[in-house]
């Protein structure tokens, strides 16, 4: 936590996410850096302020560009109007959310990003295939379209955020060697035809620390076939884990 007047009682990731949405809004009605010294400016340029939330297109973010200004606006004196309608904009959005969630409805972003099981699953069996023919075919060996292969089966079958993008690889014997095993990334452990996945370093891991996940078969045949030992899960050329951007570009590649 930092301890200034702008985090008394939200975390540091959830500070730097109002401090970027606020940074956003300002820019966008002309304000530059002074916008963090007092709300006038909210008053001031009201009318753009709220045009641009109310066409803010994604109802997460619109919802997320309203909490931040909530919270801005309980640090410095706001004329009562300005608060009154930002609240009435964040019912508005809690009630489009939780209409969504009851009637399962998706938003356009979500419609047009939506993936069925059975599009996963075929798309998982033409990736088998092109792999095996590669493999046959005595194709130059590439880990980009094995590691998209290797993402979507965990999608699958395990869902995870990035947490495979600072996974290692390692054999059950050389894990057991460590006095104390090195928690500063997460380890996948292969012992024998099966694997599992310990989680040191995950969003949450301040609330419910490491994790041990049993892979599934169908996953842990595939990382036997794939993925060797002593490596990252997705590693750069010079042996480090790629960057979250990168390793989110690539997943986002494979539909």
């Amino acid at each position: 936590m930092t301890d200034n007047k702008f985090s008394a009682v939200v975390s540091d990731s959830t500070l730097a996410m109002y401090h970027s949405n606020i940074r956003t809004i300002a820019k966008f009605v002309g304000v530059g850096a002074d916008w963090i010294k007092n709300a006038d400016w909210l008053f001031a340029h009201k009318d753009k302020v709220f045009k641009m939330l109310e066409e803010t297109p994604n109802i997460h973010t619109r919802k997320n560009r309203v909490s931040s200004l909530l919270w801005f606006a309980e640090l410095h004196p706001t004329p009562a109007p300005i608060i009154f309608r930002l609240k009435s904009l964040q019912m508005d959005c809690f009630a489009q959310l939780q209409k969504g969630y009851e009637t399962q409805e998706k938003t356009e972003k979500q419609e047009e990003n939506w993936v069925t099981i059975e599009e996963i699953d075929i798309r998982l069996m033409v990736d088998k295939n092109l792999l095996e023919i590669r493999a046959k075919e005595g194709f130059r060996w590439e880990y980009t379209p094995v590691v998209k292969y290797l993402m979507l089966m965990f999608h699958r079958h395990l869902p995870l955020r990035n947490d495979l993008r600072l996974a290692k690889s390692i054999s059950a014997e050389d894990y057991a060697d460590f006095d104390e095993p090195p928690t500063a990334h997460n380890w996948l452990i292969k012992d024998g035809d099966d694997w599992r996945l310990v989680l040191n370093k995950y969003k949450t891991e301040g609330t419910y620390g490491q994790k041990i996940i049993q892979i599934p078969r169908v996953v842990s045949d595939a990382l036997t076939q794939y993925l060797p030992l002593d490596r990252w899960f997705y590693e750069k050329r010079d042996g480090t884990p790629v960057s979250p951007s990168q390793y989110t570009n690539t997943f986002n590649e494979i539909f």
